[in-house]
């Protein structure tokens, strides 16, 4: 006797696979939207980076915390430098606009008298959207001046008998010792809207430090015996140097960001820069699944085959 078995996957197998289509299509779709905010840091290198806005993007939060003062290395306590300024500020922006970002490097180290940190910022065409002062250098005979510590005001700190604090952007004021041995304030905005090192420190006979990379840079100090004088911290305006046997004031900082969240003189070692971000960029197309019509030939031969099935056992039977 004859006997039809059949070549196509029975209904019930069928169903279970379309279902299973499905589900990996919807999870397809949803791997391809957006999961939460982004976000990208940017660590010191010593020069500008920069950032493009992506597409979809319209708002950023931006987190920028000034680098620390440098740390004094020949005597006791070992004072490490003033504590940089964190400003957080949300901030409108447009896709494929280009963000400078400059982050500020730790102060230089001395054996008595230590040079300034350098602030980190970020601006868009030439204007600051925010800037994190940097620590201010100290002196191993004066490391509890208080004014050490970068601010979240625009003006930059005095130095600790010595030169003034930068006001609108401009550079802190310096030191000058026997007329040869200057140690420097802080560098401010003004100084360069993509970041910049601060000015050296100088001395034909001792030790002196290297100004710092920043937004502004940090300014580099007088050591023992002919200043003794700690370099200001960088920032939208520049800490003034520390005058003799002094430390140095720390940076200025600015905001133009809103929901701002600003706190002065905590940041240690180098400078950082984080920017987050959601993207509203619409999600790709997902393929669609196959519909009734599909579905419905496919029962519709499966019916033929059962009746050509039944077909052939009646006439095997009657043979």
């Amino acid at each position: 006797m004859a006997r039809f078995t059949g070549l196509w996957p029975n209904h019930q197998n069928f169903s279970m696979g379309r279902h299973r289509m499905k589900k990996l299509l919807v999870l397809a779709t949803l791997l391809a939207l957006p999961v939460g905010a982004l976000a990208e840091t940017f660590n010191y290198t010593g020069a500008a980076q920069a950032f493009t806005v992506p597409a979809g993007v319209t708002s950023v939060t931006i987190e920028a915390r000034g680098a620390q003062g440098g740390e004094v290395t020949g005597y006791s306590p070992y004072p490490q430098g003033g504590l940089g300024a964190t400003m957080i500020g949300t901030f409108d922006v447009n896709p494929g606009d280009e963000l400078t970002i400059a982050v500020g490097g730790r102060g230089n180290p001395d054996p008595s008298s230590s040079g300034g940190g350098g602030g980190s910022g970020v601006s868009l065409s030439g204007v600051p959207l925010v800037i994190a002062g940097g620590g201010a250098g100290v002196d191993f005979q004066d490391p509890l001046y208080a004014g050490q510590h970068a601010v979240v005001t625009e003006t930059g700190v005095s130095g600790s008998g010595g030169g003034a604090g930068g006001t609108a952007g401009a550079a802190g004021g310096n030191t000058t010792y026997n007329g040869v041995n200057i140690s420097q304030g802080g560098n401010g905005w003004n100084d360069g809207s993509s970041g910049s090192f601060g000015l050296d420190g100088t001395s034909p006979i001792t030790t002196y430090t290297a100004g710092s990379f920043g937004l502004g840079g940090g300014g580099g100090s007088v050591g023992y015996g002919l200043c003794n004088c700690g370099g200001g911290g960088g920032g939208y305006s520049g800490g003034g140097s520390g005058g003799t046997n002094n430390s140095g004031g720390g940076g200025g900082s600015y905001n133009a960001g809103t929901d701002q969240a600003n706190t002065p003189g905590v940041n240690a070692g180098d400078g950082l820069v984080i920017i987050s971000y959601v993207s509203t960029a619409p999600a790709p197309t997902a393929t669609p699944v196959p519909t009734l019509p599909l579905y419905g030939l496919i029962l519709t031969a499966l019916g033929l085959l059962a009746v050509a099935g039944r077909r052939l056992r009646v006439s095997a039977k009657r043979s």
